[in-house]
């Protein structure tokens, strides 16, 4: 079986809002959507997958007091819209025929 990981119709996500995969930082959750695709073996032992979604809001951003002051304003003003943050997760399974060798 493969599957597919979509995610759709994201609202209201903060700038500063980061996602994390390994040692990677994303800035959409979109590029998730590259490690979420994979195929799970008839004969595999499990055959059930937990896909985590790791993210980080850092509490300063910005390279000098200006911009760190500016992005502070942003992040305070998003922190209050992303009470609606919102996105869909569309999983897709394809059953997988087996190549012959």
């Amino acid at each position: 079986m493969k599957y597919e990981v979509d995610f759709q119709d994201e609202t209201n996500k903060p700038t500063n809002l980061k996602f994390k995969h390994g040692d990677k930082v994303l800035n959409e959750i979109e590029e998730y959507e590259e490690f979420f695709t994979d195929i799970i073996d008839a004969d595999d032992a499990n055959k059930t997958r937990t896909l985590t979604v790791e993210w980080e809001w850092p509490y300063e951003t910005g390279t000098d007091e200006d911009s760190i002051l500016q992005n502070d304003k942003i992040d305070t003003n998003e922190g209050l819209e992303a009470q609606d943050y919102e996105f869909n997760v569309v999983v897709t399974g394809t059953q997988v025929v087996p190549q012959e060798n």
